[in-house]
């Protein structure tokens, strides 16, 4: 089916749900990773996908919802919902991503060129989200996106045979427009620290001379590849590593930043060479691997915490 509606962006192409999306769709969303948080009934059953892709579209249009499939490398890994008012002015969006495409960005990645297109093409001059207080990384694209929490209701939403709080994140396009003007005005990058990375054999092989000897003697964690060794009186502190948990090699340092999908998009418009694409790591941190000019792999974190 050819279409109006496409939208490319730097890894991603957005466009109708297909036929032959159908059984993918039908799976990922009766993972349970991917439906714990979601607002559909369980199971997800084959005809109520088709009947949705059946109903074909070529624009997103006043007084009706859209499922946008978002495809990487021709491989279809999950979908938006646009649903835009009777009046064309308010547009609610959502996102739902395969759980192996989890955590590496294309969610914000995808809702950022939707919520451009319904500002400045649309003419939106609101954007809205509704969801559970409990889903955590769909806080995060939400904030990255420069929507803030406007409301919690408790036990407002019927959701699968009970009552659940709701909460709406939202902003105005007047916001989106004042947020895109400033990015050349601000800092692309704000550092909050600098943290050596050093490789060792064995992190408990490395503590009688990092801890013991430097007096490093604060292991703030320890995740069985990392460990960070701080100094408890002057806040000193460096970090040893095994192995890369997500990375094909170790970084040589970590740099905390205040807003990592700045620094990740600064990086991209760069080009500099992504080794890690942006992710969320399970151990509460936000992160992607940047290779420097000089060949230096650097890791930009920051946490969620």
């Amino acid at each position: 089916m050819s279409s109006a509606y496409l939208l490319r962006t730097e890894r991603l192409l957005l466009r109708p749900l297909r036929e032959d999306d159908i059984d993918i769709v039908v799976g990922y969303r009766n993972d349970p990773a991917v439906a714990a948080l979601q607002d559909w009934d369980l199971p997800v059953s084959r005809e109520r996908v088709a009947e949705q892709v059946a109903r074909t579209w070529s624009d997103i249009e006043p007084g009706q919802s859209r499922q946008i499939g978002v495809e990487r490398d021709g491989e279809l890994i999950g979908d938006l919902y646009v649903g835009l008012d009777e009046h064309g002015g308010i547009a609610e969006i959502g996102f739902t991503l395969r759980t192996e495409y989890q955590g590496r960005g294309y969610a914000v990645e995808a809702a950022r060129a939707v919520v451009k297109d319904l500002i400045e093409r649309l003419g939106c001059h609101r954007i809205f989200a509704q969801l559970s207080p409990q889903n955590d990384a769909s806080k995060r694209v939400l904030e990255r996106l420069g929507m803030t929490l406007e409301s919690l209701a408790p036990k407002s939403f019927w959701w699968r045979g009970r009552w659940d709080d709701n909460m709406v994140y939202a902003m105005s396009a007047s916001s989106w427009r004042d947020r895109q003007g400033r990015v050349g005005e601000l800092p692309r990058v704000t550092v909050v620290d600098v943290i050596p990375d050093l490789s060792v054999p064995d992190i408990e092989g490395a503590r009688e001379f990092y801890q013991d000897y430097l007096g490093l003697s604060v292991e703030e964690f320890n995740l069985g590849w990392v460990a960070r060794f701080t100094s408890p009186t002057t806040g000193a502190h460096l970090q040893v590593i095994t192995r890369d948990a997500s990375g094909p090699e170790n970084p040589a340092i970590s740099v905390k930043v205040r807003d990592i999908e700045t620094a990740f998009t600064e990086a991209q418009t760069r080009g500099y060479q992504i080794v890690v694409p942006l992710r969320d790591e399970e151990w509460g941190a936000s992160r992607f691997v940047v290779r420097a000019p000089d060949g230096t792999l650097v890791n930009i974190v920051r946490h969620h915490n």
